[in-house]
């Protein structure tokens, strides 16, 4: 339970800068644009991979691809992949600029 509280917490407080993030990497896409489980799912791995020190980049990303694949069709998840890897290579390029 303290995983949930604690992920639910975190997105609540860092709805708008997540939100960013997800539109800065989804090239032309509005947030109403996409669905709400997509937009659910990324979300999470971005909340994890941000404030979630404890649990690897690549499995938040992985667990967030395969969550999709229960919920939204191929090109929706294929989406989310591409997000998530957008924003993964901006911060990763960020890093070593740093």
């Amino acid at each position: 339970m303290g995983y949930i509280r604690s992920l639910t917490q975190l997105i609540a407080q860092h709805k708008d800068e997540i939100d960013t993030i997800i539109t800065a990497n989804s090239h032309g896409w509005k947030l109403e644009r996409i669905s709400r489980t997509a937009l659910a799912v990324l979300r999470v791995a971005l909340c994890e991979i941000l404030y979630m020190d404890d649990i690897p980049a690549k499995a938040s990303i992985n667990e967030a691809i395969e969550l999709d694949k229960n919920y939204d069709e191929p090109d929706t998840v294929s989406f989310v992949n591409g997000v998530l890897g957008g924003f993964m290579r901006s911060r990763e390029a960020q890093q070593t600029e740093d």
